[in-house]
Formats: structure tokens, C-alpha cells, sequence
């Protein structure tokens, strides 16, 4: 059995801020043949702990003289097929040893470059926190009524006015069935969970009258197929 013991030299993190957490599942796995013959070279361990990956370096061994470059590189991929719809597809940051690419192919989300050099490599270990962001979108509702009376006056508030509609109008689908469509004035941010409260109304001349206390929020994966770039949809029968 070997005696080998190993320190924390690394720690990488994944934050999102679309998750209520604020942190996020992601597989980190080595990208090239070369980090590979490094890693075995070194004796580097790679392990995950909870929402961390960790390199573990071994005790009392030289890892390398100081004058050399060693560089990992690793593929940062995500198994959540919606990641692609709440995240900006964007290169997310570095640090003073560390890039983070966008790359999106092949089910590779992104690629992490970590340059080992001579603090790395010391008795202290490396902090790596790379912060995802999550997407704003507009957010469409299309309002089928039972009956066809677009005379009917409705409008959708949330509960305590943080978030602002535009007047509804009347749309035509290919099928000659009608609806209302009301869109957000402004983008909203896209979350796991929200605490928003959405009602429809019907306006009446004494009065109002709820027509729906529990209007669904519209998913980042049902982009909308009638209004510009950057909108989502949610289908609504009341």
C-alpha cells in the first residue's frame, strides 16, 4: 500500500448565479494527452467535493523546477442541456494563474488553463473561483381565452410591481385561433426560482376580477416564435 500523502494545491469552484445557491454541478476532466502525461508525471490527483474540484499535489516531492512552465488544461462540461439557455455564452474571466474560454462544442462548455508555477507549487494551496452569469430575457405570455371575446379588457400585474407589462394585443396563430400577447417593458434575469406572483385580470367598469391568480413564468428554453431576440414564452388558457 503506498504511504503517498498529498496536500489541497488547487481548488476550483463553479458559481452561477441563476441557481439559488449561487453554486452549480460541472464536470471538470483533463483536455489534452499532454495534461494527462503531466498529471500522471506529477502525481497530481484530480477529486470532487460538493460543488468543488480539487487538485491534490503530493508531499515532499519536487514537482518541478522553478524555471518551468507547466500548464493544465482541463474541459469544463456541463450535463444540464438548459445550461446553454440561462448562461451568457461568453469567456467568463482569469486570474493571476488561472483563463476560463467559452468554447460550446461537443459538449464542451468551456476550457480551464492553470499555469503551475512556483506558488503553485508551495505548501500553500490556490483558490480558482470561476462565476458563471445567468441570462436576461423578456418575458412573453400568450393569453388563449375560452371564448373568443377580444372586447374583454385584461391586463397582468405581479403582486408588488417589479415587473412592468406592456398593453396586450390581439395576435392571430396559423390555425385562425386568436390571443392576447403581453410582453415585460424590460428583461428580467433568469432564476432557478423567482417569488414573483403574476395575476390576470379582467377590467370591468365597477371594478376588477381575476381571471388567473397563478400565471406560470415562462422556461429559458421556450424562446419565442413571434417576438424579437431575447424573449421567452409562456402559453396561458384561462
Amino acid at each position: 500500500m503506498s504511504s503517498q500523502k498529498y496536500r489541497i494545491g488547487v481548488v476550483i469552484d463553479f458559481f452561477h448565479d441563476y441557481f439559488m445557491n449561487k453554486q452549480c454541478h460541472l464536470i471538470l476532466q483533463p483536455a489534452t494527452g499532454e495534461t494527462n502525461a503531466l498529471l500522471a508525471r506529477l502525481g497530481i490527483l484530480i477529486r470532487k467535493q460538493n460543488y468543488s474540484w480539487i487538485l491534490l499535489m503530493p508531499e515532499k516531492k519536487d514537482v518541478e523546477s522553478a524555471s518551468e512552465e507547466i500548464i493544465l488544461e482541463f474541459e469544463v462540461i456541463c450535463r444540464d442541456e438548459l445550461f446553454y439557455y440561462y448562461t451568457i455564452q461568453r469567456n467568463i474571466g482569469n486570474g493571476k494563474n488561472w483563463t476560463i474560454e467559452y468554447v460550446g462544442l461537443n459538449g464542451i462548455y468551456s476550457r480551464l488553463k492553470i499555469l503551475l508555477n512556483e506558488n503553485l507549487r508551495s505548501d500553500k494551496s490556490y483558490h480558482i473561483p470561476v462565476n458563471f452569469e445567468s441570462q436576461h430575457k423578456y418575458w412573453e405570455f400568450i393569453l388563449i381565452p375560452k371564448f373568443t371575446d377580444f372586447s374583454t379588457k385584461i391586463r397582468l400585474s405581479e403582486d408588488k410591481n417589479r415587473i412592468q407589462f406592456n398593453p396586450p394585443e390581439v395576435i392571430d396563430f396559423p390555425e385562425k385561433q386568436s390571443a392576447y400577447q403581453i410582453v415585460t417593458t424590460n428583461k428580467i434575469k433568469l432564476m432557478e426560482k423567482y417569488d414573483y406572483k403574476l395575476r390576470l385580470w379582467e377590467m370591468m367598469h365597477n371594478g376588477e376580477k381575476t381571471l388567473n391568480n397563478s400565471i406560470q413564468y415562462p422556461k429559458p428554453q421556450s424562446i419565442s416564435t413571434i417576438s424579437a431576440k431575447d424573449t421567452i414564452t409562456s402559453y396561458i388558457y384561462y
